[in-house]
């Protein structure tokens, strides 16, 4: 029986490597994961407020000392009402500073309609300020509004476009969205500063290829841009170009809030053949916060099979399926691969687990039966083995190595007639020509 234990075992193992070949044509498929990867969304709102406050402060020139300063004087000498467009124009410094947007607001228009220059420019610009403030307030229709009417007033008015086109993508008009980022680009020439704002814009829209465009010009300030421009990237399907991007982020910075560096990474190291590597970058990505680990958990087992690691992707796996659970996903593809990966470093009742959970969820998948008996096999149950090899057969599974290794369960159980008549089926059959070389071995020791 020595003998024929050691042949099992290397059928055993052949046998999981066949199912491996399977896997490896879904693994195939899986490697447009790039496309199922979660990455964190821009709040664009966020932005344009970010923005906006940039444009009543840096840009107006409202918040400097000597205009603070001429505020409170007019104060001191009871000026309590403005008139003038020059007194709006304190009054509004003022509300500024006091971080009432709402008051800043009424002198804004205050200062518009007082306003009796004849300078285009320096009335879009008022506008502009004043859609600044809405923005803030978050009366986004006025803003709008305003913008229009800046951009009436001087259509070459850089900022105003690049406010609008950011206010355009908050309500859903894209196609509008994109034409402001044209018209942006046009005059402005691509400032690196903003340039990581319009990728993000025109990344929303669908065009990933002028987001990279833009990430690529802000990276040469901003590091992170680096990210940005990798994803896209990868949604261009270029992953090489990915992967470079990402090392030079890395270069500099060791920054990963959310795991979204470590998941882009891995994905490209699974698409150089890196397998080991790929692992570790996803379960780094669920260290740093990652918004789906059980995805990353699920790469991680991929990769590690594949890379013949069969201890860390039986970790990865269970945590996957504990995952999927959680969530209340199937597991049954999942735990195959779970107990599969058990199977290889020979822990049969882990493994038996595993396969008894997909085969409950998916009662007619292939193969389950079979490895059921795998397991009751290498845990020295030949009577059970025996039952779930015959089941198998009776459902169409791996014929020929089910007959081959219930004729080895029925030689352990004193079945001698029986496992005559497999090893027969597994000659007569003649599909796999190791196991009729070695069925014949077997009738000669019998």
């Amino acid at each position: 029986m020595d003998n024929t234990e050691s042949k099992f075992e290397n059928r055993k193992y052949l046998r999981i490597l066949a199912f491996v070949l399977v896997i490896i044509v879904i693994f195939s498929m899986f490697l447009g994961v790039e496309s199922r990867i979660q990455f964190t969304g821009s709040q664009y709102v966020g932005k344009i407020a970010e923005y906006a406050a940039s444009v009543t402060e840096d840009t107006t020139g409202y918040l400097t000392e000597k205009r603070l300063n001429r505020a409170w004087a007019i104060l001191k000498s009871l000026v309590k009402k403005p008139k003038t467009f020059e007194q709006f124009e304190t009054y509004a410094s003022i509300a500024i500073a006091r971080e009432d947007y709402a008051g800043a607001v009424q002198y804004m228009e205050g200062c518009i309609e007082t306003y009796t220059g004849n300078d285009s420019r320096e009335l879009a610009v008022l506008f502009l300020r004043l859609a600044s403030l809405n923005v803030i307030t978050g009366e986004y229709e006025k803003a709008l509004l305003q913008l229009n009417r800046a951009a009436a007033e001087d259509p070459e008015l850089a900022s105003v476009y690049f406010m609008r086109a950011e206010m355009r993508m908050v309500q859903g008009d894209l196609e509008g969205a994109a034409q402001d980022v044209e018209k942006y680009l046009e005059i402005d020439g691509g400032n690196p500063v903003i340039m990581a704002s319009l990728g993000q814009l025109y990344e929303n829209v669908g065009y990933p290829d002028k987001a990279a465009e833009c990430y690529a010009i802000s990276a040469e300030n901003e590091p992170a841009a680096y990210v940005a421009l990798a994803r896209c990237q990868m949604l261009l399907e270029d992953i090489h170009a990915a992967r470079e991007s990402l090392e030079k982020f890395r270069e500099v910075s060791s920054e990963d809030t959310n795991g979204e560096v470590s998941a882009m990474y891995a994905v490209c190291l699974m698409n150089d053949g890196e397998y080991t590597a790929a692992a570790e970058e996803y379960r780094r990505a669920v260290e740093d916060g990652y918004a789906a680990p059980m995805l990353m958990y699920e790469q991680a087992m991929m990769c590690s099979y594949l890379a013949e690691d069969y201890a860390g992707a039986a970790r990865d796996g269970a945590k996957a399926v504990q995952a999927e659970k959680a969530a209340g996903e199937p597991v049954a593809e999942t735990a195959i691969w779970t107990g599969l990966s058990f199977l290889m470093v020979g822990q049969y009742t882990d493994a038996q687990n595993y396969f008894r959970t997909a085969l409950y969820e998916d009662p007619d998948r292939e193969g389950l039966v079979y490895y059921l008996g795998v397991c009751a096999m290498s845990l020295n149950e030949a009577e059970k083995a025996e039952a779930l090899f015959t089941e198998s057969i009776e459902r169409g599974e791996s014929i020929t190595a089910c007959a081959y290794n219930r004729a080895l369960c029925r030689i352990a159980l004193g079945k001698e007639e029986e496992a005559i008549d497999d090893l027969y089926l597994v000659i007569d059959r003649d599909d796999e020509p190791d196991l009729v070389s070695e069925a014949w071995d077997l009738l000669y020791e019998i």
